[in-house]
């Protein structure tokens, strides 16, 4: 057990996961931001699909210039998997956006304020886990 801990501490307490923190954050707001300029012409569900994919985007785009610029795979590969590992997170950003935006915080917030929040904690939900598959995958360093 104190191996696992002394591993986890020292993935998760590093000026990397800061840095990805930092850069997912914006990838996030862009993502979060775009969803309202999509529902202007889409549903919300539809809006939050084409956000994620301003996200990814731009999430790839920063993760790959300053979080793991040492990476030894060639762009397209980490392109590959960073879009890969981002899918598989979808389905959790989705559900837990809807469930928040539409039947949860819709209880006790007008629609637009439980859609805002319900979907930006969907966005957060993936960061632990996809912070150590693109370390020790996507964009692995030799």
């Amino acid at each position: 057990m104190t191996e696992l801990f002394v591993s986890l501490r020292k993935l998760y307490v590093s000026w990397q996961f800061v840095q990805f923190l930092a850069v997912g954050g914006i990838a996030a707001l862009l993502h979060w931001l775009a969803r309202f300029a999509f529902n202007v012409y889409f549903s919300f569900t539809i809006a939050v699909v084409l956000a994620y994919a301003v996200g990814i985007l731009v999430a790839f785009t920063l993760n790959r210039l300053f979080v793991f610029p040492q990476s030894s795979r060639p762009m397209h590969q980490e392109l590959t998997l960073f879009t890969i590992v981002n899918i598989a997170a979808f389905p959790f950003v989705i559900v837990i956006s809807i469930v928040l935006g539409r039947y949860v915080l819709t209880g006790f917030l007008p629609p637009e304020w439980a859609h805002a929040i319900g979907h930006g904690i969907g966005v957060l939900s993936p960061v632990l886990v996809n912070f150590a598959v693109h370390k020790l995958i996507t964009f692995k360093s030799d």
